[in-house]
């Protein structure tokens, strides 16, 4: 059998897909359960995209980051927000406690004195680094700022009762450490992906959202491609089984024609490419899967691209973290 080389997974890439608008009350849910009793949900978050670049602008971080800003009304009546800091696979960072401090001190100069709460989730393989407070000070000057920590290695312990909570995340934590674990072992990864991603369907979710999961998941426990089309075929069975459509082989299908818009946001390629109605219609599926439902003035703009420039907001997805940024 021909070696299979190693990959490099794209941890802050599914993470990006998954802490989305629609699933930040599961994610504050798992994560932070004291703040999700203090929250109206009834009143709609808003993730503030444009303020966090500005506090954000200046830090030298590297890629393997996910950031968000929320905006969110407590059950008093009171506006509050959430800074919610991801930091993925990371080695031990002397500088992490002061990015910390300075993502505060940032919202405060740039805000002004708006309730925040800071969350650092630690998806690195150290099981002793878990950074909590950034402290400095000289004669009778004391700073000291404390934040919230989860470590994903902590659920370690944990895995069977995650995968029969009803939470996404906690599923999701799952396909992180296994993701990690099974770094280099592919045979292993597959038979937990198959695992995992077959136990999503006992959540009884909506079939859109189940799409939507299903996608976020595959991405995180990626495969090489031999093994890759051995976990598609498993899944065409088990699927078949219980009489559901399929929801990823047109997908890898569309990957081996060679139209990799990218290597994740490609497996949204299926049998309608080539055509470009299809292609249009392909790129508001993506569109959706990035950032949820779609305003009707953006449909009509999309309905109307030529193909260059189809393929240039295909690209552009990779990367945007908002519509604007698409220019369309």
């Amino acid at each position: 059998m021909a070696r299979i080389r190693r990959m490099q997974d794209d941890f802050d890439g599914a993470w990006k897909n998954m802490l989305s608008e629609r699933r930040f009350a599961s994610f504050v849910s798992f994560f932070m359960p004291d703040a999700y009793l203090l929250i109206d949900w009834a009143h709609p978050v808003e993730f503030l995209e444009q303020e966090l670049r500005a506090i954000t602008r200046k830090s030298k971080r590297g890629s393997r980051t996910v950031d968000r800003l929320v905006k969110v009304w407590l059950i008093d009546g009171t506006e509050s927000w959430v800074l919610v800091h991801i930091e993925i696979q990371s080695q031990e960072d002397a500088t992490f406690p002061l990015r910390m401090f300075q993502y505060r001190y940032r919202a405060l100069d740039r805000f002004g004195e708006h309730p925040i709460a800071c969350l650092a989730i630690l998806g690195d393989p150290n099981p002793v680094w878990k950074p909590q407070r950034y402290a400095n000070g000289f004669l009778n000057t004391q700073v000291t700022f404390d934040f919230g920590v989860v470590k994903l290695l902590d659920f370690s312990d944990r895995l069977a009762e995650l995968e029969r909570d009803s939470n996404p995340f906690a599923r999701f934590v799952v396909a992180h450490l296994k993701t990690l674990e099974t770094q280099g072992d592919y045979e292993t990864r597959l038979e937990w992906k198959l695992r995992i991603i077959q136990g999503l369907y006992d959540m009884g979710v909506s079939h859109s959202e189940m799409g939507q999961l299903y996608h976020d998941f595959d991405w995180l426990l990626a495969l090489p491609e031999p093994l890759a089309l051995r976990y598609h075929r498993a899944m065409t069975r088990f699927e078949e089984e219980k009489e559901m459509p399929h929801l990823s082989t047109a997908e890898r299908i569309g990957q081996q024609i060679g139209q990799q818009i990218g290597q994740q946001i490609g497996q949204q390629i299926g049998r309608k490419i080539g055509h470009e109605e299809g292609r249009r219609d392909l790129l508001l599926d993506q569109l959706n899967v990035k950032f949820g439902p779609l305003p009707e003035e953006i449909i009509t703009r999309v309905n109307a691209l030529e193909t260059a420039e189809i393929d240039r907001i295909g690209r552009a997805i990779l990367t945007a973290q908002t519509l604007l940024e698409l220019n369309l």
